[in-house]
This record gives structure tokens, sequence and C-alpha cells, in this order.
């Protein structure tokens, strides 16, 4: 699975921007299904994205992977 997440700067504020996230899989891991319910977003098995308000990168990062180390997907 790869998945990317990245800051999106709104109207120039700094304080709990938008994180936009990226995932990408192959074989048996559904990102739609991730992204839907984890980062009100959506897209197809393999390749799909979402946002995550109120939270920083860093907390946006920490819980991606908590998802992923508990098969929370």
């Amino acid at each position: 699975m790869f998945f990317l997440i990245f800051r999106s700067k709104i109207l120039g504020l700094d304080w709990f921007p938008i994180i936009k996230i990226s995932l990408r899989s192959k074989g048996d891991i559904n990102v739609q299904e991730m992204a839907t319910k984890y980062f009100n977003g959506g897209g197809h098995r393999n390749a799909a994205g979402g946002i995550q308000k109120e939270m920083t990168l860093e907390q946006t990062e920490e819980k991606l992977l908590f998802l992923l180390k508990t098969n929370n997907i």
C-alpha cells in the first residue's frame, strides 16, 4: 500500500489546515473503504483519497499508521 499525506494551506491560515490524503493499493487492501470511513473521502478499491480536518500533519500520520497496524481498514 502506498499513501501520501500533505497539507493544504487555506486562506493563509496555518493552524489546523486541511490535510489531503491519497491512498493507493494493490491486491486485497481496499483503500476506498478506508478513505470513506476515516477520511471523509472516497474513490475506487485500489485508488482513493480524502481529507482530515482539525488535526496536524503529525496527528494525521499517527492516525493512518494506527489504522494500518490495527487492521481497521
